[in-house]
Parts: structure tokens; sequence; C-alpha cells
């Protein structure tokens, strides 16, 4: 008996690259040195790199993979539509956190960087379980109503509505959550 014939996965990559991006960015504010103000203005540049790339990737997602999804699945689309808008009011209250933290004095810190945490993990968690669903439910869907051909020429529009610099940050995002097998079949040019 012959393994399953791989599909097109059009979550699989960007998700595990925004998953990588949370966990640092999670992490870096759980341990950030408060009392330098270098390092403060450091993380609150990562944690706005890393809401941006969430921002472009739904952005993505809304205008190009959702009516895709919603040309066979209406529900399902709308509940992944209503989803983004959810996580971009926890985007918004990250951006939030972090921004108080970025101009809090130095004896007000400690309790803003705690608050960005707690932010910041409600974002982490919303993601997760929302890119589960997508990876679970939605990609059945495309797969059943959509050939590989039609899932790359997808995908291929996403990218080109990206501005080439950023195609090249997500491709180095990409790139360093990549998998072994994933390197080994793209390596690096450069």
């Amino acid at each position: 008996m012959s393994a399953p014939r791989s599909r097109v996965d059009l979550f699989a990559a960007p998700h595990r690259a925004l998953r990588v991006r949370l966990f640092e960015v999670t992490t870096r504010v759980a341990v950030v040195e408060i009392a330098s103000t270098a390092a403060v203005d450091a993380m609150v540049a990562q944690v706005e790199e890393a809401l941006a790339f969430l921002d472009e990737h739904a952005g993505i997602e809304d205008r190009l993979i959702l009516p895709a999804v919603r040309a066979i699945s209406p529900a399902l689309a709308r509940d992944l539509a209503s989803e983004h808008r959810g996580l971009d009011r926890l985007q918004l209250d990250v951006e939030g956190g972090a921004d108080d933290l970025a101009a809090a004095p130095i004896g007000a810190r400690c309790a803003a960087a705690t608050e960005l945490a707690r932010r910041l993990d409600r974002l982490t968690r919303a993601h997760l379980a929302h890119m589960g669903r997508e990876e679970t439910e939605a990609n059945p869907v495309l797969w059943g109503a959509l050939a590989d051909a039609e899932l790359v020429a997808l995908r291929e529009r996403a990218h080109a509505t990206l501005a080439p610099a950023r195609q090249v940050a997500w491709a180095a995002l990409l790139a360093a959550a990549a998998t072994p097998a994933e390197r080994v079949a793209s390596p690096d040019p450069g």
C-alpha cells in the first residue's frame, strides 16, 4: 500500500514561522532586562515586528485564502473571518501594552512588562487555536475542491502581494522556521 499523496498546504510553513516568532517574542518579554532602556526598546521593536507579520498574514488570508474557502464553505469562512477580527483586537491590545512599557519610567516598567506578557500570552493562545482551525478545517475544505496547481497559484498570488522588502523579510522568517527536510529541498542560494 502506498503512502497518501501529500497536498499543497497553504498554512503549514507560514503558521510554523509565526508560531516560532510568537514564542520568541513571548520569551523575550518574559526575560527582558527592564532596567535597560535599550533592552526594552529592542524588545518592543521585536513585538512590533511580530505584530506586523501577523497583520500581513491575516490580510493575505482575508484577501485571497478566505474567499476561496467562502466559495466552498461560507460558514467556515465567516467563522475564520470573525476570528481574524478578534485577533486584530488582541493585537491592538498587545501593541498598546508594548507602547505603555516603552513609555514607562523605570519604576513602572515591572508592572508594564508583566501586563504586556499577559496580553501577549492571550494573543498567542488565540493565534494557536485559530491557526489550528485553519490547518485542520480550512485545509481539507480547500483540498476537497481545489487541485494542487490552484493552491500553488493562490500561494504565488499571496507572495506577489508583498513588496520586495517584505518578501525578503518573510523569506528570512520562513527559513528560520524551516524543517531540515525543507532546508534540503530548498537550499539557500546565498
